[in-house]
């Protein structure tokens, strides 16, 4: 196992994703590879509630529940993030904005 396989098999993950939910854009992790925070990207707040009232987010966390069981990965948490959200809070810096709100 390594991090390539880890991006290869998230790579697939977002791919799925991309094609379950209107508004789902792409996804990222951070930390160690054995243990990554998952961060998914809405483009809008407004298609990240609504995706998370339609529990989309269960079959995204089931997606990357069975990627986890075949690459014997840890995650340590999902969270939801938007673009629009990332724009008005560090305008559009990605870097700052994940660090700014990192899990702890």
């Amino acid at each position: 196992m390594s991090e390539k396989k880890l991006i290869e098999a998230l790579t697939a993950v977002c791919e799925w994703a991309k094609s379950e939910s209107v508004g789902f854009e792409w996804l990222t992790h951070m930390g160690h590879w054995r243990r990554p925070e998952i961060i998914a990207v809405f483009e809008t707040e407004k298609q990240k509630s609504e995706a998370l009232a339609a529990n989309w987010n269960q079959a995204f966390e089931d997606e990357l529940d069975n990627m986890c069981h075949i690459l014997k990965v840890d995650v340590k948490g999902v969270r939801y993030d938007s673009e629009q959200a990332c724009t008005s809070q560090s305008n559009g810096n990605w870097e700052r904005h994940l660090k700014r709100r990192a899990f702890h």
